[in-house]
């Protein structure tokens, strides 16, 4: 029953450690765009 439970809670991890690589490469993206964005419209600062 142990081993089931470890694996379940290995298994939880890793999914949830591939969420937030995800999340954090979301947010690289909105931030350059909205890094574009404000170059555009402030004239490259």
């Amino acid at each position: 029953m142990e081993e089931v439970m470890d694996k379940a809670v290995k298994a939880v991890r890793e999914a949830s450690r591939r969420e937030i690589e995800e999340y954090i490469k979301h947010q690289e993206k909105e931030n350059d765009k909205t890094r574009a964005l404000l170059r555009e419209l402030f004239g490259g600062y």
